[in-house]
């Protein structure tokens, strides 16, 4: 009798990771923005900073709308402005330039480091895959204390920008440059798992194909009308358990 031969493994999923509000907070940026205010606005911290992040988000899919491109770097400086300029605290460029200077120490949420764990234990190849350029994306994760010395930074590619392709997320091309730098061909997309609190983010991968992860650290549910995603948890934590089981638990 013949013996079969042993079948392959199947590959590892390979996973892509949001920055911006996934693993990094967007909101603690807010004790350096109300340090820089006056007196008479330090109320005002917390809403500049939420409004700082919605027209940082607001501005890239206006670019990507229009055909246009300016990078990240560009875009928070500039929705920096406009978010100070509606609340109508004016500072000196100085301050704006310390403001922008901390957004490369943004503060990580307090699962990553057990997901960092868990991907290194389980040798799980991760990358982050974002809006922000290279060089916000090397400060970044050099000056974060949670992803400096983690098994993603010590990747030969510990991220990915939209910068080559001059275009934002959840432009379909964003998603298919990634996929070309992981060597993953369109047809096998979902092998890469797209993990983001954002669900515009998770919307544009599951376009592409790619199986999708949406951090649901609220618990508020899912609410967006023009797709759903594969998975949700509520925190970087149980990605691990879903990539590694290769489980099936969907929204």
């Amino acid at each position: 009798m013949t013996t079969p031969p042993p079948q392959e493994a199947a590959p590892k999923p390979l996973l892509a990771l949001d920055l911006y509000g996934t693993l990094l907070d967007t909101s603690s940026i807010s004790t350096a923005l109300e340090s820089h205010l006056p007196s008479y606005h330090k109320h005002l911290a917390t809403q500049i900073c939420q409004d700082w992040r919605k027209h940082q988000l607001e501005y890239t899919w206006r670019l990507n709308s229009m055909g246009k491109y300016d990078d990240f770097s560009t875009v928070t400086k500039l929705s920096l402005t406009d978010a100070l300029h509606r609340a109508g605290a004016h500072l000196p460029s100085s301050t704006h330039k310390l403001l922008l200077s901390a957004y490369d120490s943004l503060s990580a949420f307090a699962d990553v480091p057990q997901l960092l764990h868990s991907l290194q234990e389980l040798q799980i190849p991760a990358v982050i895959f974002s809006n922000g350029t290279p060089t916000q994306l090397a400060s970044a994760v050099a000056m974060s204390p949670v992803l400096k010395d983690s098994c993603i930074a010590r990747a030969q590619t510990p991220f990915i920008s939209v910068h080559d392709v001059g275009r934002f997320k959840p432009a379909p091309e964003t998603y298919r440059y990634l996929l070309q730098r992981l060597g993953v061909e369109e047809a096998d997309a979902e092998r890469v798992v797209m993990v983001s609190s954002n669900p515009f983010d998770v919307v544009g991968a599951a376009a592409v194909g790619l199986r999708t992860i949406w951090v649901d650290r609220e618990g508020k549910g899912w609410g967006d009308g023009l797709g759903r995603p594969k998975h949700v948890v509520r925190s970087l934590e149980e990605v691990v358990e879903i990539v590694d089981d290769g489980g099936d638990e969907c929204f």
